[in-house]
């Protein structure tokens, strides 16, 4: 904690501070203290003094007008007549100053007595009870007393006035007169004010009178008053304060005596409420401390800090000097101790700078070298490396300072090694060429090396210096450039097929038209019963086959536009199945499972066709070698969407399920972690592209699925896809030959195909429809221009045709005439958005071969949209 000379000198500072703010806070309490006790003793000498004067005026008054009675004529007629009825009478005039008023004789016989301005009768010698109340003369003075009269119960002040008789002088008896006690015992307690001040009286005799135990009242305890302590100094001897015990607690208290009567007023208060008094004063003053420390710690801390900033700026000085890191000189404080410490310290720094200045340039001459460089001694022991040489060999300085280049860090390689001796032994004046150093974990990196000697002034070999190049990212570059060529030449050859296939289905697909669309024909023509329907039926089934793969070598070459459409997978299982029925060997068993259910997505089907028929050849030629079972499902499932299992992504829902496995020669974890790499393929290069499954992931990820992989080797594989079941119903294909829907419109049709343009009008005429036709764009624009176009009701053109594509041919026909319904109809269909099509004016893309009836259906559905007619 006190490590430092400045948390030394600020904890010494602040103890000071803090000493003398405790005793300064300590004085000031015991002071303040002694203040509070002083000014409440003032105030209880100032409440018994004052109560003491007025019960003296109290008692002088009355003691007055006991005087006059007693000096009075009335009275002096009385002792004459004995006429007590006259001498009550004249008491009566005095019942406001007195509860009482009696006369007793010198025999100490009660003759008159009046209460409360009422007569007594009955009047005689005074009971025992009251013989304390008769009265002495002493020293020409009367005593005052408090006693008890007729009831024991109640208090009197008694006063009396001695009676003597004119003109002898006699002593004749006394006029006594009585106060109500607790009226002025009751005055007496309430009058301080102050909170927990109380009113105290005790007689001559030392009975409590007055005091705030009413159970006390008339007692006369032994320790109603002990002084404990010394008095204060006072004006007078009569009034005196001090600390003492009443009733064995201790109080402090003031006393006033009352010398006539012999009595003491007491004004007392208790001890442990005045020890309360300082806690406001005392929290103020422990603020005042708290306070006072926190002041004293800043400036504490700013004085330790002035003192020992020098200090830490020499130490952190001399950290940088010691690390080898350049500095500039201290500025110098004060010329005091530390001054001449900074001063010398300076100058001890700018000779270090001055011999290190060389060494951090070749340090940084070393280090801006991008190639590793390691300098040995003549004993071929690494006494440098830079930074470079440290990554190439992916360790720290300490873990090749200190090693043998030869073989701790050059793999002992033979030519290598040679070479490097060669060089040791003065044969070699430099050996450069490609070698191999070792890394701690054992794994070799090849670098080109460059080791050169350093030679003593004698000539002799005291050291080398070795560059070293690392050739990894060089020879990986070749493979990669190897393997990019081969890549290329790949995707060469499928574009190159793909457009083969591409052209092929175009004119396919056009011979494939012509022959559709005249067999429809003459089945339309020819009656059921005529023996040659049922071949016509099964050369039309033939060319429905001839469609489907002639889609697929379309999808193959991305001729195919996606148009997504309710389908049932498990149909499109079936198809693929039949397709692929000539490529499965005849050891593999094909297990068709029926999971009861069609299935349905929402899709492309020349995109499903693709995803069945890559999954189902993949597990084929697993097992082409060996044979085995290929078991195909289509089944529905449930995915929780809980972020777990084997579909975490896919969301919670109903979903198809694809199961493709089989039990072949399976993959390997390493394998399972490429398989959706496009590229990647462990077929040999004359059966497999590595795209397959890359498509496949592709299409799965497009339609919003998943898929999953499970395999091992000499096991087998599955695979498992997962596709959005839909609750919409799939639309039944049209594949029967029926009526196709008739009309009396005129219909422009264009083909660079003698044969297709043939079929059109054979089939649309056949139809009803007016049917005018163009094998060249050019004098079909040119037909339409002239304004034949403003007799036409729906155009039908080819895409592929020479000069003017069937898009840029009905770009230009929709500029003459806006809103005409214009279809193309080809071998393979371009990719377009909606917007592009309505720029184009195409209102419709048809795939050859299309059946009649679906050419039908299309074209009256066009011409009746155009006609605001809705179907029925």
């Amino acid at each position: 904690m006190f490590n430092s000379i400045r948390s030394k000198l600020t904890f010494t500072h602040l103890s000071v501070v803090a000493l003398v703010a405790l005793i300064l806070g300590v004085l000031a309490y015991a002071r303040l203290a002694e203040q509070l006790r002083y000014g409440l003793e003032e105030r209880l000498r100032h409440y018994s003094e004052d109560m003491g004067d007025r019960l003296e005026e109290l008692v002088e008054s009355r003691r007055s007008v006991l005087d006059h009675i007693a000096n009075g004529r009335e009275l002096e007629d009385y002792i004459h007549t004995k006429d007590k009825s006259a001498l009550a009478s004249y008491f009566t005039t005095y019942s406001d100053d007195f509860h009482r008023l009696y006369f007793i004789e010198a025999n100490g016989t009660l003759s008159v007595m009046v209460d409360d301005g009422r007569m007594e009768e009955d009047l005689g010698y005074l009971p025992p009870s009251f013989s304390m109340a008769r009265v002495v003369e002493e020293k020409g003075k009367v005593a005052v007393r408090v006693e008890k009269h007729i009831s024991p119960l109640e208090d009197l002040l008694t006063l009396s006035s001695a009676v003597y008789s004119h003109p002898q002088g006699s002593f004749e008896g006394v006029v006594a007169g009585t106060v109500d006690w607790p009226h002025v015992a009751s005055w007496i307690e309430d009058y301080p004010k102050e909170p927990y001040v109380n009113g105290a009286i005790v007689d001559h005799d030392g009975r409590v009178l007055v005091h705030p135990d009413l159970t006390q009242v008339g007692s006369v305890p032994p320790d109603f008053l002990t002084e404990d302590e010394a008095s204060y100094g006072t004006a007078d001897d009569r009034l005196y304060s001090g600390m003492g015990l009443f009733f064995g607690r201790r109080h402090i208290y003031a006393c006033y005596e009352m010398v006539d009567l012999g009595w003491k007023v007491y004004s007392i208060y208790p001890y442990r409420r005045f020890k309360e008094l300082p806690t406001e004063f005392r929290d103020q003053i422990i603020l005042i401390f708290l306070a006072t420390c926190l002041v004293g710690g800043i400036l504490s801390a700013m004085v330790a800090r002035g003192i020992s900033r020098p200090l830490l700026q020499l130490s952190r000085q001399a950290r940088r000097v010691s690390e080898g890191r350049e500095t500039k000189s201290l500025p110098v404080p004060v010329e005091d101790e530390v001054g001449r410490l900074v001063r010398a310290f300076n100058h001890m720094t700018e000779s270090l700078n001055r011999t290190t200045v060389s060494r951090n340039r070749v340090d940084t001459i070393l280090e801006s070298i991008r190639e590793g460089l390691l300098v040995m001694d003549d004993r071929g022991q690494i006494i440098r490396v830079n930074s470079a040489a440290c990554r190439l060999m992916e360790c720290s300085n300490g873990d090749l300072v200190g090693h043998l280049f030869v073989p701790d860090v050059l793999a002992d390689s033979g030519p290598a090694t040679a070479a490097v001796q060669a060089v040791r032994n003065g044969k070699r004046e430099r050996a450069e060429l490609e070698a191999s150093f070792q890394r701690r974990d054992g794994t070799e990196v090849p670098v080109l090396l460059s080791y050169v000697p350093l030679k003593a002034e004698t000539g002799e070999f005291s050291g080398a210096v070795c560059t070293a190049t690392d050739m990894t990212a060089i020879r990986r570059s070749e493979e990669e450039r190897i393997q990019l060529q081969a890549q290329v030449y790949q995707a060469q050859k499928l574009e190159t097929v793909g457009t083969l296939a591409g052209g092929v289905a175009h004119d396919f697909n056009d011979n494939l038209s012509v022959t559709v669309g005249y067999l429809e024909l003459a089945l339309k023509g020819i009656g059921s019963e005529d023996p040659v329907r049922e071949f016509l039926e099964k050369a039309h089934l033939g060319t429905e086959r001839c469609r489907d793969i002639v889609r697929q070598l379309l999808t193959f070459s991305r001729k195919l536009p996606v148009e997504n459409k309710v389908l049932s997978l498990a149909e499109v299982l079936g198809k693929t199945l039949r397709l692929m029925r000539g490529n499965i060997p005849p050891g593999v068993i094909v297990d068709v499972e029926s999971g009861g259910t069609p299935g349905l997505v929402e899709g492309d089907e020349t995109q499903l066709h693709q995803v069945v028929m890559n999954l189902t050849t993949n597990a084929v030629q697993a097992m082409e070698a060996s044979g085995g079972i290929l078991l195909l499902r289509v089944d529905d499932a449930e995915v929780k969407g809980s972020g777990t299992g084997r579909y975490p992504d896919l969301p919670k829902g109903s979903y198809v399920r694809l199961t493709v496995s089989d039990n072949g020669h399976g993959m390997s974890p390493s394998t399972m972690e490429r398989i959706f790499d496009p590229f990647f393929s462990t077929k040999p290069a004359d059966k497999g592209t590595g795209l397959g499954l890359s498509v496949v992931h592709g299409i799965v990820k497009a339609m919003k699925g998943g898929i999953y992989v499970d395999s091992a080797p000499k096991v087998g594989s599955t695979f498992e896809v997962l596709l959005p079941l839909t609750t919409r119903t799939a639309t039944p294909e049209v594949v029967s030959v029926g009526e196709a829907p008739f009309g009396n419109e005129r219909i422009l049709c264009v083909d660079d195909d003698d044969l297709v343009l043939e079929m059109l009008r054979e089939v649309l005429q056949d139809m009803g429809y007016a049917v005018t036709t163009f094998r060249h764009p050019r004098m079909a624009l040119e037909n339409f221009r002239q304004g034949a176009g403003r007799g036409y009701d729906l155009v039908i053109l080819d895409e592929n045709m020479p000069v003017l594509t069937g898009r840029e041919l009905a770009r230009r026909m929709f500029d003459i005439r806006p809103g005409i319904p214009v279809v193309i109809y080809s071998g393979y269909l371009p990719s377009m958005t909606e917007e592009e099509m309505r720029e184009s004016g195409v209102s419709r893309f048809l795939a050859k071969p299309l059946g009649r009836v679906e050419l039908g259906t299309v074209v009256r559905t066009l011409l009746d949209e155009q006609r605001g007619v809705t179907p029925d």
